[in-house]
């Protein structure tokens, strides 16, 4: 398989177009606010829901998953790169045309997913709490913006119990704390999808933010979101 070098990488990043910097605003709730002079940004989903309706934020994840939710975070240069180039996985339990394949294929040229010793992905098992950690710190290292993977917290017992399955609620708090998708409220006429995942719940903020598609400007830093 190709490997993609870091030189590669670094002419990539230096390719990307670097977003203006925000400019002050009262908060925003109508598209019609926005001055014309003003850029908005985009952000995608990158967890989705099941097809009952539920989130399941209390559900581990698997590493198949876990893959995905990386795949659709990747700038669009890298996955472009990527598939221009073409990928397949190495690994003997990923087959080309399984709904994760070319996508763990890309994430392994990149250096952000690993194997075990035996030369095994795993895809069905679910990713523990170090994993995903160590999944997410070479996920941002990659695309510049390295340093401590942030919203990773232990127990009230004082252990991080790092073998045990990471939630999919951890899995969007530690993304959008890293990230900085952390807007400080939702839209009132937000529409909340799930059945099981109310406004009272502590990871409901985070779980709309990677579930829902959006516009956004940053206001004074802070994210804030306009509805399409």
């Amino acid at each position: 398989m190709f490997k993609i070098k870091k030189a590669i990488v670094f002419f990539i990043v230096l390719a990307m177009i670097t977003a203006p910097a925000a400019l002050a605003f009262d908060v925003i709730t109508t598209f019609e606010e926005v001055p014309l002079t003003v850029m908005s940004y985009d952000h995608n989903v990158y967890i989705y829901g099941y097809p009952d309706g539920t989130f399941l934020p209390e559900k581990s994840i698997t590493r198949a998953e876990a893959a995905m939710i990386f795949y659709r975070l990747l700038p669009g240069n890298y996955r472009d790169l990527g598939f221009s180039i073409g990928t397949s996985p190495i690994f003997p339990d990923v087959k080309d045309d399984a709904w994760y394949g070319p996508e763990v294929g890309l994430l392994t040229d990149f250096e952000i997913i690993t194997g075990y010793e035996d030369g095994t992905f795993r895809p069905g098992n679910p990713i523990t709490r170090a994993e995903f950690i160590a999944m997410s710190y070479r996920f941002f290292d990659l695309i510049d913006e390295a340093g401590e993977v942030s919203g990773v917290e232990g127990y009230e017992d004082g252990t991080f119990r790092p073998d045990q399955s990471v939630t999919r609620a951890e899995v969007v708090k530690i993304i959008n704390t890293k990230s900085n998708r952390l807007p400080l409220s939702l839209p009132k006429n937000i529409i909340n999808p799930f059945s099981d995942v109310g406004a009272n719940h502590w990871a409901y903020t985070y779980i709309m933010e990677a579930s829902t598609e959006h516009l956004y400007l940053r206001v004074n830093g802070i994210e804030e979101w306009i509805m399409r």
